[in-house]
């Protein structure tokens, strides 16, 4: 280990509808309070109707990545790290992952599911 940081991490997306039914998450993830040429894999967790689940990685580099995400159907939840297995500074779920425009989380169906409803 060559440095350490506590960053914070935030995804703001939105859920791009495909011709095929497929859909795109689409967005940006933020890494704060980190050094520019940190780099750090996090978890990504999507919950969709009948308890299906599918899970991947995003890799956050530096202040601000890209991220674009196609999945077979609409999610009904997109989590970044929802079981905190990265170490950071903030441990607040609601400025973890948000949509990102307020209106989107209703035309997404996109929800927060709090710890104890799991």
């Amino acid at each position: 280990m060559w440095q350490t940081a506590l960053p914070s991490y935030r995804l703001e997306y939105g859920l791009e509808n495909q011709p095929d039914g497929k859909v795109v998450v689409k967005g940006t993830l933020f890494q704060e309070n980190a050094p520019e040429d940190w780099v750090m894999p996090l978890p990504l967790v999507f919950k969709f109707a009948g308890d299906k689940v599918a899970r991947g990685t995003v890799l956050a580099k530096g202040p601000q990545q890209p991220v674009s995400v196609s999945l077979p159907m609409r999610p009904d939840s997109v989590e970044l790290d929802p079981d905190f297995w990265v170490l950071r500074k903030d441990f607040n779920k609601e400025t973890l992952i948000r949509p990102a425009h307020p209106d989107e989380c209703e035309q997404s169906r996109v929800r927060f599911i709090p710890k104890d409803e799991r």
